[in-house]
């Protein structure tokens, strides 16, 4: 029997596994030469480029695909995760529909190799079988990659909203402590090393750069986001610019609403967490129901 066939099926299955892999894992750390130069530059927080991917949205991916078949299936609706869950993970657009082709022809070639596998030990099985196979595969990898980005997107909001709450309350703290509005923002925003505050940094940095107020700067990071709760308090802060230290209960208040928010989307994780424990909690308690009876079942049928 040739070996080349079980050769190759191995070669592209295990090339296979290793891509898989290699996405699943997380980047490697920034070398420290490069961290350095950025600890060292004057402006390094109006290009945010950290080591966190959430910090540069507008990061450019680089592929080797041809663009306009990039560009045709970011326009097809093939791409299911929006551009707001793309931006708070600081994703490109052209990256991910990359990703998305690269999973998806991994996936057609996964039951290639299983079935050229098969063939060289001479075990044969209809061509439909494994062509509808890889279909199948195919399409479950060419949209993984959306469902990872929504769930990733959800918990970074979740995070967002949570620092969010807290940035409230120091720039209303802030403002009490008889400073201006936008320089309680800024010293609000170096309380903390998140990357929602590092966000809030460049972004109020780049404000001032570009000679724009900041919750205007706000309010677009907000929309950008889709962080909605972001583009209200830029609106209070806006209106904290005209009314001065009255503004400080509305901080209070908004915040509080924003911590009841965040507390009740805790607690509606934890009841669906709750809810699917249901099940394998059932199950292990029949296994261990099924295990105690045995023995006593088997006992009477001796004794009949």
């Amino acid at each position: 029997m040739s070996l080349v066939a079980p050769i190759v099926a191995g070669v592209v299955a295990g090339g296979g596994l290793t891509l898989v892999v290699a996405h699943l894992l997380p980047s490697p750390p920034p070398e420290l030469r490069s961290a350095v130069q950025r600890l060292n530059s004057p402006l390094r927080e109006a290009t945010p480029v950290a080591s966190d991917p959430r910090l540069a949205p507008g990061a450019k991916g680089r592929s080797i695909l041809p663009e306009p078949l990039l560009t045709w299936l970011q326009g097809s609706g093939l791409v299911l995760a929006s551009p707001e869950d793309l931006a708070i993970l600081g994703k490109n657009a052209t990256t991910h529909s990359a990703e998305k082709i690269g999973m998806g022809v991994l996936g057609l070639l996964l039951p290639a190799a299983l079935t050229l596998f098969l063939v060289a030990l001479k075990i044969h099985i209809s061509l439909a079988i494994p062509i509808g196979i890889a279909l199948l595969v195919g399409a479950v990898c060419f949209f993984g990659p959306d469902l990872e980005i929504r769930g990733r997107a959800r918990s970074a909001r979740a995070e967002f909203l949570k620092v969010l709450h807290a940035y409230l309350i120091n720039v209303a703290l802030e403002r009490r402590a008889n400073l201006g509005i936008v320089q309680a923002m800024t010293e609000a925003a170096t309380v903390g090393d998140s990357w929602v505050l590092q966000r809030i940094r460049a972004t109020l940095l780049a404000s001032q750069m570009s000679n724009t107020t900041p919750w205007r700067a706000l309010e677009e990071l907000g929309t950008e986001l889709g962080v909605m709760h972001l583009v209200e308090a830029a609106q209070t802060l806006r209106s904290a610019s005209q009314e001065g230290t009255a503004v400080f209960q509305r901080l209070v208040a908004q915040a509080d609403s924003l911590g009841d928010a965040v507390l009740t989307e805790e607690k509606a994780v934890a009841n669906a967490r709750s809810e699917r424990m249901v099940i394998p909690v059932t199950l292990m308690g029949i296994v261990i129901m099924i295990m105690m009876a045995y023995p006593a079942v088997v006992e009477l049928a001796r004794v009949r």
